[in-house]
């Protein structure tokens, strides 16, 4: 249930000053005047900041000065005050001519605007309001650090990438030479029975063309191959949740007011209720496949093939590429069955400095060809970044 009531506000005198005059027509005064200089009311006061600071906790109008007759409640309700255009005295919305200097009332004349709906306040004395003092934004610091630190860090990137050239020196050198002799022998191996097609091997020429061949497939036993996951049924998960559900309303009496633009205010005063709500626990439970490892068997078997083994082998090293138009190799012959693999190794350190300190660097020759240039004290052109990484030579 709603309760309504008509309440008059309060105006000051632009005239002679006074303040606090209220908006209630005098009986027998047609529209409101200052007590003090006889100015009528003006378009645009505030009745409002009168209403702001004389409320209760619900928004009620304390002390209130209640429209009470029924003339009062018709003048009230009767629409907006109008300024005449001559005068620009206020003159209630029924009036067809000024109060003040008898004018009529013209098809421009300004209506009083309506005017917000005032926030509850609790006080009863209105206080002025301080002009906002405009704040330093605290952000523009932040910012402008940022900012010179994204740039201290690309600077310094920059600065590091730049490629300087400097003189390195070879410090040690190292190579060597592997010779195999390798014989094409006959051995079993073991495989999966699916890999498996019988072959017949054939013998090398020169140590090339030969073929391993798969023969005698023999001691096929089944082995573990893999495990395979497979869905085995249905398990029942659980969980408890909360849950919010509904448990009444919480109701409170709220007041409003709203301005009827001539000095005086509807007031409705009515029950606003909010759905509340409590914490409840509930179980929740869902199905999900449940699955199981089994191990898959397969067929394994033995079978005779051949393989290259290595019979013989010899290396020939050194530290220096000096005196050496090409570096030797160990002499190895090969029989009947057999071939000859050689494997080649080479590493060249060299030292330049950085920082009052000597960095080393190894460098790894592809072949003899590449190895052969350089000789321990040798000077090295190099390309070096201001981090200390090499990039090139």
């Amino acid at each position: 249930m709603t309760e309504e009531r008509v309440i008059w506000g309060k105006w000051n005198c632009s005239s002679c000053g006074v303040k606090g005059i209220s908006a209630k027509p005098p009986e027998g005064e047609k529209s409101p005047r200052c007590p003090q200089c006889g100015s009528a009311r003006e378009v645009g006061q505030n009745e409002e900041a009168y209403l702001d600071n004389a409320r209760d906790e619900t928004g009620k109008v304390l002390d209130a000065v209640v429209a009470e007759t029924p003339e009062e409640v018709a003048i009230a309700k009767g629409g907006a005050d109008w300024e005449c255009s001559s005068c620009k005295a206020t003159n209630r919305a029924r009036e067809a001519a000024c109060t003040s200097c008898g004018g009529t009332r013209s098809k421009d004349a300004r209506e009083l605007e309506a005017e917000p709906t005032p926030k509850k306040n609790s006080g009863a004395t209105p206080q002025p309001q301080p002009k906002a003092t405009p704040k330093k934004s605290s952000a523009a610091p932040i910012i402008f650090f940022l900012f010179a630190l994204i740039v201290s860090i690309l600077g310094y990137q920059w600065w590091g990438k730049r490629v300087n050239t400097i003189t390195a020196k070879v410090a040690s050198m190292k190579w060597q030479h592997v010779v195999s002799r390798e014989a094409f022998s006959p051995t079993t191996l073991r495989e999966w029975r699916t890999q498996l097609t019988e072959a017949a091997a054939k013998m090398p020429s020169d140590g090339r063309g030969e073929i391993a061949g798969i023969q005698n497939i023999r001691n096929c036993k089944d082995e573990h191959l893999k495990d395979e996951r497979y869905a085995c049924g249905v398990d029942t998960r659980c969980s408890n949740e909360n849950v919010q559900v509904p448990d009444g309303q919480d109701c409170h009496k709220e007041c409003k007011t709203k301005s009827n633009r001539n000095g005086s205010f509807t007031e409705s005063c009515g029950q606003v209720c909010t759905p509340k709500y409590r914490s409840e626990s509930r179980r929740k439970c869902e199905d999900v496949t449940k699955f199981c490892t089994r191990p898959i068997y397969a067929a394994k078997c033995d079978y005779d093939t051949y393989v290259w083994k290595p019979v013989e082998t010899k290396k020939t090293e050194g530290s220096d590429s000096n005196n050496h138009s090409r570096l030797p190799w160990p002499d190895l012959k090969s029989g009947s069955l057999e071939r000859i693999t050689k494997t080649e190794s080479y590493a060249v350190s060299i030292e330049y400095p950085f920082k009052k300190a000597i960095k080393t660097h190894l460098l790894v020759p592809k072949s003899e060809a590449e190895f052969l240039p350089y000789s321990v004290g040798q000077p090295v052109p190099i390309k070096m970044n201001n981090f200390g990484e090499l990039t090139g030579f």
